[in-house]
């Protein structure tokens, strides 16, 4: 009798024990899917912000694309003027110079004109001379310098020897006499000044 009792006791005991295992495994059950969709809910939210990123960066690359082409059509633009621009500054270049030019033009028209009706040469000469002096003046405000070449030691890079003569006088390599007058424009060489140099005394 008492064994049987044992046995219903120690059945009672392990039913138990199975009892508060089932509830503990049922709890561990109900943590560990708490624990999994806390973390499906945390997936989804980083999912959902990493897709907001993503929208803001296409569209931040849509608003550059469309940035970067209104510019290349604004340079393109720019371009196109300035290239305009500059062929009507070469094609009128010559304005300004033709501008000055034009008294000068117009002092040499009135002194033809007058040439066959004067009889005095003087006075023809002197109307040229002043012209000439106007002309002058002008191309010089322009930037057009006239060589001083005579006694002057040669150099290739203004000047171009013709002839070359033999002197007791001037020092091999001089200019003695300018054939045709050379020009500087700012500096630079806009016509070579023709001269006949002397090659020094003739040797004995």
């Amino acid at each position: 009798m008492r064994e049987k009792h044992k046995d219903k006791s120690e059945k009672r005991d392990q039913e138990a024990a199975n009892e508060e295992q089932s509830v503990d495994e049922k709890i561990n059950t109900e943590n560990a899917n708490k624990a999994f969709e806390n973390e499906i809910i945390e997936l989804n939210s980083k999912l959902k912000e990493a897709i907001e990123k993503q929208n803001e960066y296409e569209n931040s690359i849509a608003e550059l694309t469309n940035q970067n082409l209104r510019l290349m059509a604004e340079f393109q633009n720019y371009k196109k003027r300035n290239e305009a621009d500059l062929r009507k500054i070469i094609e009128y270049a010559g304005e300004s110079l033709l501008k000055k030019l034009l008294p000068v033009y117009n002092d040499f028209e009135r002194a033809l004109s007058h040439a066959s009706e004067s009889s005095k040469i003087e006075e023809l000469t002197e109307g040229l001379s002043l012209i000439y002096n106007n002309f002058t003046k002008t191309l010089t405000e322009e930037g057009l310098k006239k060589m001083d070449v005579v006694g002057k030691e040669f150099d290739f890079n203004f000047h171009e020897a013709l002839l070359q003569e033999v002197s007791d006088v001037v020092p091999p390599h001089t200019i003695i006499r300018e054939l045709e007058p050379g020009y500087l424009y700012k500096e630079k060489v806009l016509k070579f000044a023709k001269v006949i140099v002397s090659k020094g005394p003739e040797q004995e």
